[in-house]
């Protein structure tokens, strides 16, 4: 028996039957054993191995009937690892096995037609539920932004009506946005129909007659500043002084007052003023004495603002006021001694009357001149005071002065007569009419008994009663002076 070591763990194997050289693992430690050569190239001769083998097997199997004996071991390389057929077709087996519980398990889990379906329409039904939500919410979220900028238009409604008829033409005047304003009328107006270039308050231009007929010759668009002048001097001329401001509140209520188009409507039905999409609301104004339609401001801002302006104004009387005033100011004189002449006064005789004279002054009338009068009572001082500011008359002032003691009456009359002059000689139009209008509130049956009508001792802000002379204030003088007789 040839015996050979391993030299990592001692242990020891027959090589009996190996050729030198031949490797193999060691069971002990895993290490690779070489059978060796014995001297003068012939294989090691087998050497007995006594007592136990070092972490080996035993040198050989013990001999049979050697009781007690060493038993000796067969020693050899280990056998070499491998498969056997059963294992083999065991494993193809199992793997076949494991397939098809796969494949049932697939199919089992694949649902029927019928399932199929219905999952689908659920499917289909919950991605229309989250559309639906999705649409509620956007929709919801553009309806509070369109309800906040409605409800500043209403309120800034209540804010116009007040300036109008306290004449807060600076306060009324920062309410409009101007550059959006001349905007509005080039984009809105003039781009979409020329016609409307013909307005004094589209365009910059003059009156003119042309062919027969009086026309507003326009040059170009408003811009900001010259759009400015041109409506709040004709608003302080108009409105100024008049009885009655009443903003319609119903309508302004109403939906159907607002314009703009909803910001998620169709592009062709929303306003766009400059690339900006507007909304808001047209607020009517009734200005007694100023026209019986209705005065439009346009307020507006974009969508989600509270910073409502207003961007536009129309007043459908005041294009044909202005083209009377212009008529009236540039009328030749009525020659009534031609009996030819259209205009003729066919209540005078031919030739007694010389074109264009007028009536001289009542020769019984005063100088205009100041009384030097003032109330002492606080009450009266502070409406005096008011008056000479340009604000309007109220009843609960009118009663005051009424339910005076006569001299301070009398010291109230020539208080106002007064300022009446000195707004007259300042050329203060709006003051003038103002004083002028709150005498005859308190003194206009004095004037009537005298004889005197109403637009006789009264102004208005147009300066057109009484050609703007001083007539009128001479008959208060008259008044004054008569007053202690009355």
């Amino acid at each position: 028996m040839s015996i050979v070591s391993c030299a990592s763990c001692g242990a020891q194997y027959n090589a009996a039957g190996y050729q030198p050289g031949v490797q193999f693992q060691c069971t002990g430690c895993g290490a690779m054993v070489t059978v060796g050569k014995a001297a003068g190239g012939k294989a090691a001769g087998p050497k007995r191995a006594t007592g136990a083998v070092s972490r080996g097997r035993p040198a050989g199997p013990a001999r049979a009937g050697q009781g007690g004996a060493e038993r000796e071991r067969p020693m050899g390389p280990p056998a070499k690892k491998g498969m056997g057929a059963g294992a083999i077709v065991g494993i193809i087996v199992g793997v076949v096995v494991v397939a098809i519980v796969a494949l049932i398990a697939v199919f089992a889990s694949k649902p029927s037609p019928q399932e199929d379906a219905k999952a689908k329409l659920a499917a289909a039904a919950e991605a229309e539920e989250a559309k639906i939500a999705r649409e509620d919410a956007e929709r919801k979220a553009n309806n509070d932004r369109l309800r906040k900028t409605m409800s500043a238009c209403v309120a800034k409604g209540a804010a116009i009506e007040t300036a109008l008829r306290g004449g807060d033409w600076n306060g009324l005047k920062g309410m409009f946005d101007w550059q959006t304003y001349s905007l509005f009328v080039k984009e809105q107006r003039i781009d979409k129909d020329p016609a409307h270039a013909g307005n004094p308050f589209h365009t910059t231009g003059k009156w003119e007659q042309v062919d027969g007929k009086v026309k507003w010759v326009n040059q170009a668009p408003h811009g900001a500043d010259t759009a400015q002048i041109a409506v709040m001097e004709y608003m302080e001329r108009a409105y100024a002084g008049s009885p009655a401001v009443t903003l319609d509140r119903v309508a302004a209520d109403n939906e159907k007052s607002g314009f703009g188009g909803a910001p998620w409507g169709d592009e062709a039905q929303k306003l766009k003023v400059g690339g900006k999409h507007i909304v808001g609301k047209i607020l009517n104004v009734t200005v007694q004495g100023a026209g019986d339609k209705p005065k439009e401001f346009w307020v507006g801002a974009e969508c989600g603002s509270d910073d409502v302006r207003i961007i536009y104004w129309h007043d459908a009387s005041a294009k044909k006021r202005l083209s009377d005033e212009y008529i009236k100011a540039n009328k030749k004189p009525v020659d009534d001694r031609s009996l030819m002449n259209d205009d003729r006064d066919p209540m005078v005789e031919p030739g007694t009357e010389e074109p264009g004279t007028e009536d001289p002054p009542a020769v019984e009338l005063p100088a205009a001149a100041k009384t030097g009068a003032k109330p002492t009572d606080a009450a009266l001082v502070n409406i005096l005071n008011a008056m000479i500011r340009g604000d309007k008359l109220t009843e609960a002032q009118k009663s005051t002065i009424v339910g005076s003691k006569k001299a301070e009456k009398k010291a109230m009359l020539g208080g106002l007569i007064d300022a009446l002059l000195d707004a007259h000689n300042q050329g203060k139009r709006r003051e003038k009419a103002m004083i002028s209008n709150a005498l005859l509130a308190v003194w206009g049956n004095f004037a009537r008994s005298e004889g005197f009508l109403d637009e006789e001792v009264t102004y208005d802000v147009e300066g057109r009663s009484q050609s703007d002379n001083d007539e009128a204030i001479r008959r208060w003088c008259l008044i004054y002076n008569k007053y202690d007789s009355y």
